[in-house]
């Protein structure tokens, strides 16, 4: 239902390509990472979610320089852009 409200009122929208945290272990959400630095390489952006659960912080901060050093980091409105072509 979000982009075709997003349509009618005329919004920016942009979908999730991975959801980071569902599972919360840090190998489950270390292995979300990944995905979301292979998607972004591939498609040439990707949008992660994620909730700041303690685990999720944590391996966040273990693998940022990895991140830093796979991807651009930016702030979600970027990925709309991207999104909306």
């Amino acid at each position: 239902l979000c982009r075709p409200s997003a349509a009618l009122l005329r919004l920016p929208f942009a979908e999730r390509d991975v959801f980071i945290d569902h599972v919360q272990t840090p190998a489950f959400v270390r292995q979300q990472l990944k995905r979301l630095i292979e998607r972004a390489k591939r498609q040439g952006y990707a949008i992660g979610i994620a909730h700041p659960h303690p685990v999720t912080l944590e391996v966040f901060k273990e693998m940022l320089p990895e991140l830093k050093r796979a991807v651009s980091l930016t702030v979600a409105s970027k990925g709309v852009a991207f999104q909306q072509g």
